[in-house]
């Protein structure tokens, strides 16, 4: 266990690096989401994960055969799936689109799906995993609020519900068995090429291509931080690493940030 002395140097230090950084950018994981109530994925006992199958409901194979509108109803009511659609940016986000304001934050790939950062305030954004804020038709391209693509399914009773070509409607996120977007993904990699400082909050860095970024801002000579609750695999390369929530951390830091400008 760090002590509080420790965490508050660490914070100066994640504060002196973000001033001294020409090109900072953030990968942002499910640990945010997590913090303003969003259920995550992965959490032992907790993640979506340890209660359904993520075969049977998170890949696309599965999806495009189709599921019964009755039980995914169920699955969503039971696991409080809502809160995506309600839940607020915490103190974290709002500490990151700050540091965007001032200038001090380039951009955030983010690997969750909840448009959080856009809501805080964020407007260079890279949605990895995509985003449930949009769905498209997979054969005309037809786009569509995702309060259109559940009122479809709800009209239809069925999931994926159809578009008027015939094409099925998709969210617009990822699912197992799918290429991430290349250009998202690309983006992300050219970010991390040129960064003078790799800022991870709240992921695990298990999930890959996205957990290849911050050892490739570390080659590419950038300094990297991570702050997580959890330990990861890359805590050994980093230049600071803060065990603590991203909600209590990133404020601080920001202030920290403001004395020194």
């Amino acid at each position: 266990m760090r002590s509080k002395i420790e965490v508050e140097n660490n914070i100066r230090r994640v504060a002196e690096l973000i001033s001294e950084s020409g090109l900072t950018i953030s990968l942002s994981g499910a640990g945010m989401s997590t913090e303003s109530g969003i259920p995550d994925f992965r959490s032992p006992g907790t993640g979506i994960w340890e209660k359904i199958d993520p075969v049977k409901f998170g890949s696309i194979n599965s999806f495009l055969a189709g599921f019964d509108l009755k039980e995914i109803m169920k699955l969503a009511e039971g696991m409080d799936i809502s809160k995506i659609f309600t839940a607020e940016p915490n103190e974290g986000h709002k500490a990151l689109a700050e540091l965007e304001e001032m200038g001090k934050l380039e951009c955030i790939v983010t690997q969750n799906i909840d448009m959080l950062h856009h809501r805080a305030g964020n407007r260079n954004v890279i949605e990895i995993h995509g985003s449930i804020r949009t769905s498209s038709c997979m054969y005309c391209g037809k786009k569509m609020e995702f309060e259109e693509f559940l009122a479809k399914a709800m009209e239809q009773q069925r999931i994926p519900p159809i578009c008027e070509c015939g094409g099925i409607i998709k969210p617009d996120v990822v699912f197992f068995g799918e290429m991430l977007p290349q250009d998202a993904l690309s983006r992300s990699m050219e970010y991390a090429r040129k960064c003078d400082l790799f800022l991870s909050v709240g992921s695990s860095l298990v999930v890959y291509p996205v957990a290849n970024l911050p050892p490739l801002a570390k080659k590419s000579g950038a300094k990297l931080v991570i702050i997580n609750m959890q330990r990861t695999p890359y805590d050994g390369i980093a230049d600071v690493v803060i065990h603590e929530k991203a909600g209590e951390v990133l404020p601080k830091i920001v202030a920290e940030v403001k004395r020194m400008v």
